[in-house]
């Protein structure tokens, strides 16, 4: 009799269905969509659009750090910590008093850095360089080293606008003994760089240690740390106090030291500790695509009561 039950069973299944209410058209229900800023934190939606670009490969640079601008005063060790891809255009300029080393006299420097992203993480370029004039007892001008570097940002928050980026810089002596380049050892300098935002203020520090790889005259070894403070106002200005310390721990020829340090005299290659302080602003005239920045730099302590002032102006191109 299995047909039987199967037919019983069959037809309790279709009572219930009869007594059960007609369910509402799928037509007819409403749809209900919870918007993307509901799921953020406020204040994070175009970071996390940001984010999705970058990621998806539809632009060269990382743009989830938008509120961020790079060091303006030191481009030799001091590098754009974020994974963009840019030119910048850079101009130095440095009059010394007299004192107990050099003679009274003026340094100007003409240059330009690259830096290309793979990615939302990774980028290299050149940011050493360039052509020097400077003017003592005789006038010198000729081609600077050429240095580069390779960085990758292990840490990278978006939400909580934190990241730190770990690299290499290299440094080949290229340049012209006339004006005391390509005589030195290469040289190698890896560095760690931290960058967090706090409303409207940003902070970077960085810090590195250089030595010399490969035979050549007058090696050095060099320790810095430097630090960058910003305050944003109206979205695109920015006054920034900078400040730069570097400690030589062996004693070579200063004109050397002179030329690798022309922007802002913050590498002396004399044995002892030196600290810069940078003042000045940098303006995003158009975002994550045009800046500019100047800076007027002096040392608050240097090795043999060196007197000096600078200024350094920068302009970012950034694609």
């Amino acid at each position: 009799m299995r047909w039987t039950a199967s037919l019983c069973t069959a037809t309790l299944f279709a009572s219930v269905g009869i007594a059960q209410p007609p369910s509402t058209p799928i037509e007819s229900q409403p749809l209900v969509v919870t918007p993307l800023s509901q799921s953020l934190p406020s204040g994070d939606e175009y970071r996390f659009n940001d984010f999705i670009d970058s990621s998806a490969g539809r632009r060269a640079s990382d743009n989830a750090f938008p509120g961020f601008i790079g060091f303006v005063s030191d481009s030799f060790q001091s590098i754009e910590p974020r994974a963009v891809t840019q030119i910048f255009p850079v101009f130095g300029s440095s009059w010394i008093s007299p004192g107990h080393i050099f003679p009274n006299g003026d340094v100007q420097a003409y240059g330009a850095g690259l830096q290309v992203a793979l990615g939302e993480r990774f980028s290299f370029g050149l940011n050493q360089g360039g052509y020097i004039t400077s003017q003592f007892r005789e006038n010198r001008d000729g081609w600077l080293n050429l240095g580069g570097f390779a960085q990758y940002m292990v840490v990278r928050d978006v939400c909580n606008q934190f990241f730190v980026t770990a690299g290499i810089r290299w440094i080949a002596p290229s340049g012209e003994a006339e004006v005391f380049q390509g005589t030195g050892p290469a040289n190698l300098a890896p560095y760690l760089t931290l960058g967090k935002e706090f409303g409207e203020f940003h902070v970077l520090a960085t810090t590195g240690y250089e030595f010399p790889v490969g035979g050549g005259s007058a090696p050095s070894h060099n320790y810095y740390a430097n630090f960058h403070l910003d305050r944003r106002f109206a979205g695109w200005l920015y006054p920034l106090v900078e400040v730069n310390c570097s400690h030589t721990t062996t004693n070579v020829a200063l004109p050397d030291g002179l030329s690798r340090g022309f922007f802002d005299f913050g590498s002396f290659e004399t044995e002892g500790t030196m600290v810069t302080l940078a003042v000045g602003a940098n303006a995003v005239l158009v975002q994550n695509r045009l800046e500019f920045g100047a800076v007027y730099t002096t040392p608050i302590t240097a090795p043999r009561d060196i007197d000096f002032n600078g200024l350094v102006m920068k302009m970012i191109l950034r694609f």
